[in-house]
């Protein structure tokens, strides 16, 4: 529920735009062909968090960092899996609207990419900070990818989904594995 206001009101923001600046935000009308590449942009986010993740084991295993044990993630309600999987989109959504749509095009500056990019992937990394190490270095590696990708294709739609994909797999996981 908190996520609609949110969403909302970055809309609002970028529909004060002037109306030749809208697309470069993102926000267009939902394509067939963007459920195929969310899709392919979930399994890189798959690789680059198991990648991520045997990293920080190597680097957990020699000492080298302190690894944040997070409590794993459980329900015993069944019937909830639906209102659950809404919940991960709209926060896929809602996250993917403000880091990569807005931020990345307000910060952006021609020429300088990179330096949007890395802002608003370090922003969103910030904010999954309380996951340790591993989770602000997965989390920074994910952005630069979603980033990347928003920079060329400029569609909200694929990488928003792609992300809700995403965290509603990991619930699931982690909810099977407790």
């Amino acid at each position: 529920i908190t996520v609609i206001p949110q969403i909302l009101l970055i809309l609002y923001l970028i529909g004060k735009k002037p109306k030749d600046k809208i697309p470069l935000y993102g926000v267009t009308k939902i394509k067939k062909i963007d459920l195929v590449y969310s899709l392919l942009y979930f399994a890189g986010i798959m690789i680059i968090i198991i990648g991520t993740g045997i990293i920080s084991t190597i680097i957990t295993d020699f000492g080298y960092s302190s690894y944040t044990e997070l409590p794993l993630w459980k329900f015993d309600n069944k019937e909830l899996i639906p209102l659950i999987f809404l919940t991960c989109m709209a926060t896929g959504y809602s996250e993917e609207l403000f880091f990569r749509s807005y931020l990345l095009t307000e910060f952006h500056l021609p020429g300088k990419e990179i330096y949007a990019v890395t802002g608003s992937s370090l922003l969103f990394a910030l904010g999954h900070i309380y996951q340790g190490l591993p989770g602000f270095l997965g989390t920074f590696a994910i952005g630069i990818f979603l980033a990347s990708i928003f920079i060329r294709k400029r569609r909200l739609h694929t990488i928003a989904i792609a992300h809700g994909l995403y965290n509603f797999t990991v619930l699931m996981i982690s909810s099977a594995v407790t």
